[in-house]
Parts: C-alpha cells; structure tokens; sequence
C-alpha cells in the first residue's frame, strides 16, 4: 500500500513539473509577443489587441515591400503631463524610437492625447517629399473628428492609420511620380510665398510712407500751436480715462505730466472735430483753453488734499466741471497768445477754481450718500428674491449672485439720480430676468476669478456703471494642461530622425 501511494504522488509530482514547466515557457512568449509589438504604445488604453496587431502588420507586411520599407507607431496618452506641447512631445519621442530607415528618414509617428484633445503626425524628413503638410484633411478625415469628438478614440485613431497606409502605399508604389507631384506642389507653394512676401513688403513700404506723413502731420501741428497759441516748452498735466477702452497702448489710467503742445498737436490730429478746431482762432482758443483749465485744476488737486480730498475724476466730471467750464473758459479770449504760461494758475481763476472744489465736494458727498441708498435698496430686491425662490449657494457665490443682479438693473445708469429707483422700475418680471442673467454670468466665470469679479462689481459705487463697462471673458477660465511620455516601445525600428514635418490638430 505505501509503495502505491508513493508511486501514485511521484506520478502527481511529474506532472505538476511538466504543467509548471509548460507555463513558465509560455508566459515569456506572451510577453514576448506583446513586446514584439514596437509599432504600438497604448499608454492610454484606447486600442484592442486586434488594433495593434493590424499596425503591427501594416509595418511589417505591407510597408516593408515598399521602396525604402517606410515605417509607422502610433503612441496614445493620457496627458501631456510635463510636457510644453504635443509638437515638443513628439519630436522627443520620434528621436527616441528612431522610427523609419536611419538614411531615408522615411517614418510617420501619430501621437494623441486623450484628456487634452490633441493630436500630433510627426514625420521624418525623407517623408516630406512625398507626404506634405496639406495632407491633413485626407488623413484625420471629418468622419475621425466626429468619432474623437465621440470619445470613440481607438477608432479614430485606427481609422487615421488606414488612410496613412493608403496613402503612403499609394505614394510608395511610384515613388519617383509621387516625388514629381509634390516637387509641383513646393514649386507652387514657392511662388505663393514670393507673392505674399512681396505683398507684406509692399505693405511695410506702405506703413513707413504713412508713418513719415504722420510725423510730417504732426510737426506740422505742433509748429502751427507753438507759433500762434502755446509755447512749445509748456509743461502741464492731463487726465487720461482708459475705463471704457478695451485698448490704451500702455497709459495707466490717471494723471499724466506731459509737453502741453507736444500733447495737444498729437490730440488735434486725431480728433474727428479738427478742421473745426483749425477753422478759425476763436474755435482753436476755445478747445485749447479747456486743456488749460483742466491743468490748472489737476495742480490745485494735488497741492490741495484736503481740500479736494476725492480722486481727481471726481471733479472734472462733467455733471460738476461744466460749471467751472462756463464760468472760466470765455476769459481765455482775453489772454495774449502765444501763451508762455498757463494764465489759469493766476489768483483771480485759481479763486474761482477753489470755490468750485469746495462746492463740488458737498455736492459729491450728497451723491455718495444718494448712490449708497439706490444701490442698497436694488441688493435688498435681489436678496430678498433669492431666499423666496430659495436659492441656496456658498458665500461667495451667493455674493456674487447678487452683485450681478444689481449689475443688471444699474449698467449705464447714473447711481447718484435721485430719480434713478422710478427710472428703472424694478418689478417680478425684471427680477426674475435679472436672476437669469446673474446665473448664467456667475456660472461662465473661473472659480478662482470669482473674488475679483466680485471686488469690481463692489467697488462699482458711484456715477454711471456704464462708463466702468465690465468686460467678462477676464473672468473666464483660460486653463492650459500638460503632459509627458508614455512609457513601452524601445529603439528597435530602423533610427530615422524627426523632421519636424507633419501637423497638429484637436477636437
């Protein structure tokens, strides 16, 4: 009995070892059989093993009866991690798999990044006498577009594959015609380019003619204000309001020390008005003299804090400084021209000009206390139509919700009308659309561009919103993503290097 059950467990023994045996050979030949597979680096997942096997296939069962057996990889990612771009990205990774002959340079690697919506075909130089960069619409095709847009990425990507095989197999098979055509194609592409740099050159003439006429012009202005009405070493101070501009090549809004003449020759010779102005003196001294008067008030604002104790803009706005305007301008017709001064800095105007501080100040300080009362009230409404349709959000946004609504019942009204509640009305209908509105702006917003949205509808206190027009996309989200390498693949192809030929796209 002993010696059957040793005889029957040295039978089990014998064949778990010749299983085991069997399984530690087979194993490596999987692995080796994937690894075989140099042409596919699926980091993302997106490709069957029957996809690869196809690619694989493709190189090595039809490329490789080719002139100059040319050769193909695709590489999916998730991302771009680490990486500035899919063109740096795949150039990097062409050099690393050396893909294509190492003399003919003749290899095509397509790269896309899933979660950035990117796709890139890098080329060797070999390939860019028969594959050209117009191509791109033959090989991601608008049917490849709607399956990424589809999120169907292992078919888009083996969908661009089968048209880069016929195509390379169609350039391929007569190389020297394929050759010939694209030899054309350059040769036509040459004479577009020697047409449009003749064009831009033309168009450079054209700036540097205009250029030197405006500088002609604007000697010529400035020569013509020095002579008859200002002294060209004048130096005064402007107010340069950019509010309402999406453009103001460099100024800061605020006060600016400039050449009077310099900066009044170069303000007339862009003003719609300036025949007018040129047309007769009294129309020259009369736009002149509100330059003059407005220096004169910036030097007595800053020299005088206390007595003029709000910003600047406060008191040359127009509801306040018409008053000041009507009072001192006709006296300009009495100065003695060319000016060597400014005649608004002397004792009799600088008292009325003082006068007009003081009183301007109490009518501002009424105005704050009226713009506080309007826009209270309107947040009120706002609020309270929030919590009876029960609308609940974190604090920040529910803050900004309500900063929006206000925005939408008081853009390009004037906060400081007594009037301004009957004007505008505020109704069930009018709240609800101003809820709207307020939805779908805060939802368009960035998170992290919420706070300053919020602090500049804030700070939107006094005078017309209309003049501190918001512009909204500085509140979108402008987001950039990255990535890196995917791993696999190895440098077993034939060492061609990237050319830095191909195209880029999205979807």
């Amino acid at each position: 009995m002993k010696k059957r059950v040793s005889q029957g467990v040295k039978t089990f023994l014998a064949v778990a070892f010749v299983t085991l045996f069997g399984i530690i050979i087979a194993f490596p030949q999987v692995a080796a059989a994937d690894a075989n597979n140099i042409f596919v680096e699926d980091n993302a997942g997106i490709l069957t093993a029957q996809d690869k096997e196809s690619i694989k296939q493709m190189n090595e069962e039809r490329f490789a009866n080719l002139p100059g057996k040319p050769q193909y990889a695709v590489v999916t990612l998730k991302n771009l991690d680490g990486y500035d771009s899919i063109e740096d990205y795949a150039t990097k990774k062409f050099e690393q798999m050396g893909i294509g002959d190492k003399e003919l340079d003749n290899g095509f690697l397509f790269v896309i990044a899933v979660d950035d919506h990117k796709y890139r075909l890098e080329t060797g130089y070999g390939v860019e006498d028969v594959i050209t960069d117009s191509m791109k619409e033959k090989i991601v095709t608008d049917k490849a577009t709607e399956l990424l847009q589809d999120d169907q990425y292992g078919q888009a990507v083996m969908l661009v594959s089968k048209n880069i095989e016929s195509l390379v197999t169609e350039k391929y098979s007569d190389i020297d015609a394929a050759k010939e055509i694209v030899t054309k194609e350059k040769e036509r592409e040459a004479k577009m380019m020697k047409t449009i740099f003749n064009i831009i050159l033309g168009a450079i003439g054209l700036v540097v003619l205009l250029f030197l006429i405006y500088r002609a012009g604007l000697s010529k202005m400035r020569a013509t204000i020095s002579k008859k009405y200002l002294n060209r070493n004048v130096d005064g101070y402007v107010y340069v309001d950019n509010t309402s501009s999406l453009i103001n090549f460099g100024n800061v809004q605020g006060i600016r020390q400039v050449n009077l003449s310099k900066y009044l020759a170069k303000t007339l010779y862009y003003s719609p008005s300036k025949k007018r102005i040129l047309s007769s003196d009294e129309q020259m001294i009369n736009w002149l003299s509100q330059y003059l008067l407005e220096d004169s008030l910036i030097q007595y604002w800053r020299n005088s804090k206390e007595e003029a104790p709000y910003d600047i803009s406060v008191y040359l706005e127009d509801k306040y400084f018409k008053d000041l305007k009507q009072e001192l301008l006709p006296r300009a017709s009495s100065f003695s021209y060319p000016l060597s001064s400014n005649p608004y800095l002397e004792s009799d105007a600088m008292f009325e000009i003082t006068q007009y501080v003081v009183t301007t100040r109490e009518k501002h300080k009424e105005n704050l206390r009226i713009s506080k009362e309007n826009k209270r009230y309107v947040e009120t409404l706002s609020e309270r139509y929030l919590e009876e349709n029960n609308v609940r959000l974190r604090k920040l946004d529910y803050e900004l919700e309500v900063a929006l609504m206000v925005y939408y019942f008081l853009q390009e009204q004037d906060l400081s009308d007594p009037l301004l509640l009957q004007k505008i009305q505020i109704t069930p209908q009018s709240l609800r659309s101003a809820y709207r509105f307020a939805e779908k702006r805060r939802r368009q917003m960035a998170n992290e561009q919420k706070r300053q949205a919020l602090n500049d509808l804030t700070n939107m206190t006094l005078g017309s919103y209309y003049m501190q027009a918001m512009i909204w996309s500085s509140y979108h989200n402008n987001n950039n993503s990255g990535s890196g390498f995917g791993g696999g693949g190895g440098s077993s192809f034939g060492g061609g290097s990237s050319g830095g030929g191909g195209f880029s796209g999205g979807w």
